[in-house]
């Protein structure tokens, strides 16, 4: 493997991109769930459908390669690199949350992550 900041992978590429895709369409329901009036249950169906495909998309994606009993394309490394990808993000978003706690001003003032 070679460090990120030298060149980034196919394979994560590709996560990263899914990932923030997803991220993004759940912010798009949300958004729309709030402005939009008498908005059709169809796109919000349609927006969920899409986000949750790229859920199982990137799930599977682990599955695969972490899966060796199958013989195919096993790769114990890229499914622990995918883990610790995910690692990472939660304990970014805990310590973010617990920075939100401590702003004494905000809307989660006193919130923490146990």
């Amino acid at each position: 493997f070679v460090a990120e900041n030298v060149v980034k992978g196919v394979l994560p590429q590709v996560l990263d991109e899914m990932l923030s895709t997803r991220a993004m369409l759940k912010k798009a329901a949300k958004e729309y769930k709030k402005r939009v009036p008498n908005l059709s249950p169809s796109v919000l169906r349609q927006i969920e459908a899409r986000q949750l495909a790229l859920k199982y998309v990137a799930n599977v994606t682990y599955g695969y390669t972490s899966a060796t009993f199958s013989g195919r394309s096993a790769a114990p490394l890229v499914a622990d690199t995918i883990v610790e990808c995910g690692r990472r993000t939660l304990s970014n978003a805990i310590t973010l949350a617990n920075a939100w706690g401590k702003d004494t001003n905000g809307r989660w003032t006193n919130a923490e992550v146990l």
